[in-house]
């Protein structure tokens, strides 16, 4: 089947054929050449791609809620988890975080109850201690991230808005609703004080760079009133 292909036909012509000149036979061999490697190459790099583009959907899945409800004046009752399904109830707000230097930067707070907030940790964890289960290096320790019990004005935050805040474990910042931006210079905002328990790691650039995590049975009490709250379930199928 190979002799009777395009390939062999013009192989045996230009370089395997004593006819053909040197010069045109040498062309040929380095073009041949030439595109041997660039056909390897190109398939080198999209199995790398896949295998990355496998990875960070694992993460998504694993991280974001695959469904959110938004209830409108309570007129969704408590939506019960099921075999198939696990419904995280969560609010939701459009904060400015500034830190005791004065650098500002926002975010976007989400709350769970405490059975919320180990349900996301153990989702993390899980996702850890399978790629470390398929990695020939452990990178991941499993007693890391078990639990993590927010009291009230406690908060955790992504890796990245922690660095680029200057942010570490235990210092207090200042959370302050969004729409203080149009308040006038006469009007005081409304914010709260919060101290950072956790730095969280989920090689996600979309959730470090802007993750905000916080009891919302003990939490941003004063800021319930903001326009920019939204109240729903976070769904996992």
């Amino acid at each position: 089947m190979f002799r009777d292909s395009l390939s062999y036909f013009f192989l045996n012509k230009l370089i395997i054929s004593n006819r053909s000149a040197s010069l045109i036979r040498r062309i040929s061999l380095l073009s041949f050449i030439a595109i041997t490697l660039s056909v390897a190459i190109f398939f080198l790099v999209l199995f790398v791609m896949n295998g990355m583009n496998a990875n960070i959907k694992t993460r998504i899945l694993a991280l974001d809620p695959h469904l959110t409800v938004i209830k409108k004046e309570k007129a969704l009752a408590e939506l019960p988890s099921t075999a198939d399904m696990s419904v995280i109830p969560f609010d939701s707000y459009d904060l400015m975080l500034r830190t005791i230097d004065g650098q500002f930067r926002g975010t976007s707070a989400i709350g769970y109850d405490q059975a919320g907030i180990s349900f996301w940790f153990k989702q993390l964890k899980d996702l850890k201690s399978n790629q470390a289960v398929n990695s020939d290096v452990a990178f991941y320790d499993s007693s890391i991230d078990l639990e993590l019990e927010l009291q009230p004005n406690e908060i955790a935050i992504g890796i990245d808005l922690a660095r680029s805040l200057g942010l570490l474990e235990g210092d207090v910042v200042t959370l302050i609703p969004a729409e203080s931006l149009l308040l006038s210079l006469m009007e005081a905002p409304v914010f709260e004080k919060a101290t950072i328990r956790r730095i969280v790691t989920t090689d996600l650039y979309d959730l470090d760079s802007k993750l905000l995590f916080f009891n919302k049975d003990h939490s941003i009490k004063s800021l319930r009133s903001s326009p920019s709250k939204v109240s729903g379930y976070h769904m996992w199928l």
